[in-house]
């Protein structure tokens, strides 16, 4: 909910450790009301807010990353062939958020992924799968019993990856 903008981006600069950055940051937001729970968030982590200026809206950086983002987590759903009013959207966009924050670099950062800017060392790519992969999972103890019980003496069962933990994790959702 918009309500939620506010503690979302706690998590996102407590994440990233943006308060503890030894220069100052500013966050930039539309006037939506929403942004007002941002504003306060950002002013309690001691983070400078300011709001975009009246007209520029269409130059908010911000909102062509989402775009970016909306879009490349469509193009998964697509070729995954996932029905576009599957509950997996979101899960799409986390998967596509990660793997830009690992691949995206330009010459005007000096060829750093965003990730490096944030840790200061390469990331490691080697468990990038495509999303919605078939993949089998580790049943637990207590239901490989109970499976067993019912005829099934696998470990795994079949299951589709869908992304990971947390945008810095490596252990697989």
């Amino acid at each position: 909910t918009k309500a939620d903008n506010g503690y979302c981006f706690q998590r996102i600069m407590a994440m990233n450790g943006v308060h503890k950055l030894p220069y100052h940051c500013r966050v930039l937001s539309d006037g939506c009301g929403s942004m007002a729970h941002v504003e306060a968030a950002a002013c309690l982590a001691g983070i400078d807010h300011a709001y975009i200026p009246p007209h520029e809206a269409s130059l908010n950086e911000a909102e062509k990353i989402c775009l970016l983002m909306w879009d490349a987590a469509a193009a998964l759903m697509a070729r995954a062939q996932i029905p576009e009013d599957s509950k997996l959207f979101a899960k799409a966009v986390d998967y596509a958020m990660y793997v830009d924050l690992r691949t995206a670099t330009t010459a005007s950062r000096g060829y750093l992924t965003p990730y490096e800017m944030i840790k200061g060392m390469a990331p490691d790519i080697s468990k990038l799968h495509r999303f919605y992969t078939r993949a089998f999972v580790t049943m637990p103890r207590q239901k490989r019993k109970a499976m067993a019980k019912k005829g099934f003496f696998g470990r795994a069962e079949e299951g589709r990856f869908i992304g990971f933990h947390s945008p810095f994790s490596t252990t697989y959702s």
